[in-house]
């Protein structure tokens, strides 16, 4: 009986050692770089903080647009809203270039809603 229980603990360590968290293969996503444009925090109806990123743009193309024009913008050009961690969020300002990468799905909005694997800061 001793054995049996000692077989079961090594399977259950050894099973628990190989669930280590995946790092994303940006091969397999979607990437898009832009200027980070606008930011808003979940609330009930949004499960993640969200940032606001759009291509082709400046840090000075947004600086003196009302929250209206800047989605109007996004919309014009492509860009997307991204979901993120509370801890992203964060560290992510206003005004940053970033390359975000994403899975396939999103939600039909304009600007569309997906969620951010990978965020690389380009520049602030």
């Amino acid at each position: 009986m001793k054995n049996v229980l000692v077989l079961l603990l090594i399977a259950f360590v050894l099973s628990a050692c190989n669930q280590q968290e995946e790092i994303p293969d940006k091969s397999e996503l979607e990437k898009q770089e832009g200027i980070v444009a606008l930011k808003r925090e979940r609330n009930a109806g949004r499960p993640n903080d969200q940032f606001l990123l759009i291509p082709n743009i400046t840090a000075e193309d947004i600086a003196s647009k009302t929250k209206k024009e800047i989605v109007t913008m996004a919309q014009e050009k492509n860009g997307a809203y991204y979901g993120v961690s509370t801890d992203e969020y964060d560290e992510i300002e206003i005004g940053t270039k970033v390359v975000v990468y994403w899975g396939n799905g999103q939600e039909d909005s304009i600007p569309p809603q997906r969620i951010a694997s990978i965020i690389e800061k380009v520049s602030k």
